[in-house]
This record gives structure tokens, C-alpha cells and sequence, in this order.
């Protein structure tokens, strides 16, 4: 009598401890199973399992909040101040000011951090301030900017308000020379890398376009390229290269070492269809990839260990038609140009 007692009690509490939880368990069942002395156990806030103990223990998962969150657009189709044909490049000062190459309207546009449009400058052409296709673009920590322009051959660098400086480079596979230069990318040091596509490797020059040395041929081996897109540098002294053609990344020490890979053809996670461009956010250990064919972005440690991702197509927020530029602030956020959709998109560390 005095068993049955007990048990009716403990019963009692927990159905009255289910019912007060608001996502806990719908109902309990199995009480056949039980004898009057063990008590119950909710695991994961459904399964209900025997202890001997006379202690109600309830454990919960709980879903972690989602990382780079959307948090703001600029730009529509157009020719206008904040309009684009065909956004490529994309890069980010030290003060927060957006910089976006412009590929069909042949310049770059300026914008604030907020995605307001500051000032524009370029037409067609193989002047100087002109350009012809402008991929790649990239800051150094003056605050100079870098454009590459993929039918002139050539680096044009300008102030941060797009007064030029000087260019360097033309047809060809000699040091110094580009065939299809693509993306852009500056070390801790202010040393430019170019991924100079057609030619299969990676050039390193001074800010002033000094050539530094080079690496790459094409192929599938260890240092081998197939079509380099984007490149991007850390603050640790690391090169990551995306390849158009072998749908991966490949990691290097600033002298063109290699270190590492990862990545295949595919849409699972820690796969690519056209990986077009990367950033890499070192203090927080993060590379991001622009996974072009697949519309979507994805997050990797520095090591290629697969972390989260977003997109898919469409033109909602999040969402992308072509996804070519990546970019990533000292805040973290991240910035992406999303092609064919016209505008860009800023997402949260």
C-alpha cells in the first residue's frame, strides 16, 4: 500500500511537470513498463527512460542562433548612381566603405557600409581610369584600390576616391604579364596576388606593381590550377585560391608553399560547382566561398572543415542568381555581389 502511494505521487508530478512545459512531452506512455520504485528521465524533452534515483533530471537540445544573418541590400539593374550590369568584384575598406566593380557598365561604384552610394568612376576603354571588363578588385590598408581588368591584361590602382595612380601589365605569360586576370587580393604587408586565370597561376607583386614572384601550372596536382578565380589572403600569413575547373580550394604560406586542400564537384556540403571567388576572415578562423553554380555561400575553418552554409536561387533576400564576389569586413560581416540579380548583399558575422 505504502509502494503504491508513492508511485501514485510520483506519477502525479510528472504529468503535472509535462504539462507545464510548454515544448515538452505531448503525453507519456509505457507506464506498464514500470515498477513503482524507479522515476522517469525525459531525455531530449521525448524520450522518457528509467533511473533508480529518486531525481527528475530533464535534458534539452537547443538550436544555436543562425550566423550570418541578412541584413541589408543595395542596387538594381540600371546605369544609374547604386545600379549595376553584371556586379563582379567586391571589397571593403577600413572604414567601412563598399567597393564594387561594376562589370558591364565598366567602372567601380562607392557606397557606405549601409549600402548608400557615394561616387562612381570609369567608362570603356584602355585609358587610363578606363577599363574593359573589370573583374577583381581589392583595398590596402591606405586605403588605394586595386581593379583588374580581364580584356585590357592589366592592374589599375587608384585613391580611395578613384583618383588613378598607376597600372601595370598587358597581354601575355611572362612575369608581369596577365592572360584573363580575375580576382585580387592584398596581404598584412600590402603585397598584391592576382589569379591570373587563363594562365593558370597565381603573380605577387608590391603595391607599387613590382613583381614578386609567382606559382601554378595548370593541372590537378598539389600547386597545380585549373582556371584560378579568386584568391584571398588572411591575417597569418595564408593564400587560399578557388579553382573554376577542379571545384576546390587550395591553401598556401605567402611565398606560394602548399599547405592544403579541400573540396570536390558536387552540391553536398564541402562541395562546389564553379567556385568562383573566396575571403578569409583569419582572427575568427573562418574562409568563405562563393559557390557560383550552386547560388550559395559556403563557411569553412582554415583548415577546409566544413561549417555552415546559405543560399539558394531566387532573388528574395539570402538568395542569390549568381553569386561572384565575396568580401568580409574587420566586423565580420559579410558582403556579397549577387550577379544577375544586380545588387549586393550584406550578412551578419
Amino acid at each position: 500500500m505504502k509502494n503504491a502511494v508513492i508511485f501514485m505521487g510520483l506519477l502525479s508530478l510528472l504529468v503535472i511537470f509535462s504539462c507545464s512545459k510548454k515544448h515538452g512531452p505531448a503525453a507519456i506512455t509505457g507506464f506498464s513498463e514500470f515498477t513503482p520504485s524507479p522515476v522517469m528521465t525525459a531525455i531530449n524533452t521525448t524520450t522518457l527512460t528509467r533511473t533508480s534515483t529518486a531525481t527528475l533530471t530533464v535534458t534539452q537540445t537547443f538550436t544555436p542562433a543562425p550566423t550570418n544573418v541578412f541584413q541589408m541590400q543595395a542596387g538594381s539593374a540600371g546605369t544609374g548612381n547604386g545600379q549595376f550590369n553584371k556586379p563582379e568584384g567586391i571589397a571593403v575598406d577600413r572604414n567601412g566603405n563598399i567597393f564594387v566593380t561594376d562589370l558591364l557598365n565598366n567602372r567601380v561604384e562607392k557606397f557606405n557600409s549601409s549600402g548608400v552610394f557615394l561616387t562612381a568612376w570609369g567608362t570603356y576603354g584602355s585609358a587610363n581610369s578606363q577599363f574593359a571588363n573589370p573583374y577583381g578588385i581589392a583595398v590596402d590598408s591606405a586605403g588605394n584600390v586595386y581593379v583588374s581588368e580581364a580584356d585590357n591584361n592589366r592592374i589599375q590602382k587608384f585613391t580611395n576616391n578613384g583618383v588613378f595612380i598607376t597600372k601595370w601589365g598587358s597581354m601575355g605569360a611572362t612575369d608581369g604579364l596577365f592572360l584573363n586576370p580575375i580576382e585580387l587580393a592584398v596581404d598584412e604587408y600590402d603585397n598584391l596576388y592576382v589569379a591570373d586565370g587563363s594562365n593558370n597561376r597565381i603573380q605577387k607583386f608590391t603595391s607599387a606593381g613590382v613583381f614578386i614572384t609567382k606559382w601554378g601550372t595548370i593541372g590537378t596536382g598539389n600547386g597545380q590550377f585549373s582556371s584560378p578565380q579568386g584568391v584571398a589572403a588572411d591575417e597569418f600569413g595564408f593564400i587560399y585560391v578557388c579553382e573554376w575547373g577542379n571545384s576546390r580550394i587550395q591553401k598556401f604560406n605567402l611565398t606560394g608553399t602548399y599547405m592544403t586542400q579541400w573540396g570536390s564537384l558536387g552540391t553536398g556540403d564541402g562541395q562546389f560547382t564553379n567556385p568562383v571567388e573566396l575571403a578569409a576572415d583569419g582572427t575568427r578562423g573562418f574562409v568563405y566561398v562563393a559557390d557560383y553554380s550552386n547560388n550559395r555561400i559556403e563557411k569553412f575553418k582554415t583548415d577546409g572543415t566544413f561549417v555552415y552554409k546559405w543560399g539558394a536561387y531566387g532573388t528574395l533576400p539570402g538568395q542569390f542568381a549568381g553569386v561572384t564576389g565575396i568580401t568580409v569586413d574587420a566586423a565580420g560581416n559579410v558582403y556579397v555581389t549577387d550577379s544577375a540579380n544586380n545588387r549586393i548583399q550584406k550578412f551578419g558575422p
